[in-house]
C-alpha cells in the first residue's frame, strides 16, 4: 500500500470507530435508565457511519493490507511464532497428563480389586456441602468463567493468545495461497480439491485446539471424509497407492447396484469401480449427516 492508500484507510477507519464508540454510548446509557428507572426508551441516533461506497473502499483496503502483511517475511515474527507454539504444545502435553491422572484417580478411587477379574465399587465418603443461601454464587460464576477463558486461551495472557492467533492465522492464509495457484474452474475434480484442502485445515484446528468433549470423534469423521476424497482421486485404490497393482481391499460386489454414481475417470478392474462408487456415496452420505455437527 502507497501512504495516500493508508491515509484513506485510517481515515475511514477513524470514522468507523467514532461511529461504533457513539453506539455502544448509546446502549450503556440505555441499559443504566433501564436498570434505575425500568423501561425507559431512548432515541437510537442516527446512522453516522460509512457510506455503502466508503464500505467498500475501506474492505478493500484492509484486504489489501492484510494480504501484503501475510506475503511479508519476518525472522522476528517466526521466531515469535515458534516460541509461542512451543508453550502450547507443552501446555497440552500437561492437560493431556493431567486429565489422564485425575481419570487413574477416580477409577482407583471408586473401584477396589476384591476378587480375581471382578471389580467392586467402593462408597466414598463426600464432604459436607455448604447450604445453598451461605454461598457465594457470583463469586463461583466469576471463577468458573475465569477458568474456561484460560482454558479458552491455553494457559496464556490474552494478549500472548491475540499474537500467537493472528500468527497462525498467517501461516493458514499462505497454505490457501499455495493451494490455490493451478486450482482451475473448467473441472469438477478442482471441487474435490477444495474440499479435501478446507477439511484438512479444519483436522488441524480439531486435532489441537478444539474445546468439544466429542473433539476424538469428530476428527475421526474428518479423516474418514478426506481418505473417501482420496479413493475417489486415485480411481478407487487408497491415497499413494498405485492403481497397478492388484487391489489389496476386499470389496463386496454383491451389493454394487446400490450405488448408480457413473465414474467419468479411469478405473483398472471392476473392484476397482465399485470401490470408488463406493466411496462417492458415502462421502456425500457423510457430509449430509454429520458436516453440521462439526463445529466447536
Amino acid at each position: 500500500m502507497n501512504e495516500q492508500e493508508k491515509a484513506r484507510l485510517e481515515e475511514l477507519e477513524s470514522k468507523d470507530a467514532a461511529w461504533r464508540e457513539k453506539l455502544s454510548a448509546h446502549d450503556r446509557a440505555h441499559i443504566d435508565d433501564t436498570n434505575s428507572s425500568g423501561s425507559k426508551k431512548r432515541r437510537r441516533p442516527a446512522y453516522e457511519g460509512l457510506t455503502p461506497e466508503e464500505k467498500a473502499e475501506c474492505d478493500r483496503l484492509r484486504r489489501k493490507r492484510y494480504w501484503e502483511w501475510v506475503l511479508t517475511d519476518s525472522a522476528e515474527e517466526d521466531a515469535r511464532f515458534a516460541e509461542l507454539q512451543k508453550a502450547d504444545e507443552a501446555w497440552k502435553r500437561k492437560r493431556k497428563e493431567k486429565w489422564a491422572a485425575q481419570a487413574a484417580s477416580e477409577m482407583s478411587d471408586g473401584y477396589r480389586d476384591d476378587l480375581p477379574g471382578k471389580r467392586l465399587k467402593v462408597a466414598c465418603s463426600q464432604p459436607e456441602e455448604t447450604p445453598p443461601e451461605e454461598r457465594d454464587w457470583k463469586a463461583e460464576v466469576e471463577k468458573d468463567m475465569e477458568e474456561y477463558h484460560e482454558l479458552c486461551r491455553h494457559g496464556m495472557t490474552l494478549e500472548d493468545w491475540h499474537e500467537y492467533q493472528k500468527l497462525v492465522d498467517k501461516r493458514q492464509s499462505r497454505l490457501w495461497l499455495e493451494f490455490l495457484p493451478g486450482n482451475e474452474d473448467y473441472d469438477y475434480e478442482y471441487v474435490l480439491d477444495l474440499l479435501q484442502f478446507k477439511i484438512s485445515r479444519m483436522m488441524d484446528y480439531w486435532r489441537w485446539d478444539c474445546h468439544s468433549d466429542d473433539g476424538e470423534y469428530i476428527l475421526g469423521q474428518m479423516e474418514l471424509a478426506v481418505h473417501l476424497i482420496g479413493i475417489i482421486r486415485n480411481h478407487g485404490c487408497d491415497p499413494g497407492e498405485s492403481c497397478t497393482r492388484r487391489l489389496r481391499h476386499r470389496v463386496n460386489l454383491r451389493n454394487q447396484a446400490r450405488f448408480t454414481a457413473q465414474p467419468i475417470q479411469w478405473c483398472p478392474s471392476k473392484r476397482h469401480e465399485v470401490r470408488w462408487k463406493k466411496a462417492w456415496h458415502l462421502i456425500f452420505k457423510l457430509l449430509e449427516e454429520k458436516l453440521q455437527e462439526w463445529w466447536d
